[in-house]
């Protein structure tokens, strides 16, 4: 019952934070896939230790992401 409510929350969500939801969304998945490409990169050999140590910053800067991402929408629904 609660994840409908909630999906019905999201989907009736104004223009304007519906696109910063979305795009938050977007740039997590992006920081996400970099963090893999940069892990990759430190496997194979090729990487240094920096690419370890970025990758892993990266993963952080997308958590951080899509916590403001879910919380700003809703403080903008609100308002």
């Amino acid at each position: 019952m609660k994840i409908r409510a909630l999906i019905s929350r999201v989907t009736g969500m104004k223009g304007s934070a519906w696109i910063l939801l979305i795009r938050s969304l977007q740039l997590t998945c992006f920081l996400l896939i970099c963090s893999l490409a940069m892990i990759y990169a430190f496997e194979t050999g090729s990487g240094r230790y920096e690419f370890y140590i970025q990758s892993k910053a990266l993963q952080e800067y997308a958590q951080v992401s899509l916590l403001i991402g879910a919380i700003v929408p809703v403080c903008l629904e609100d308002l």
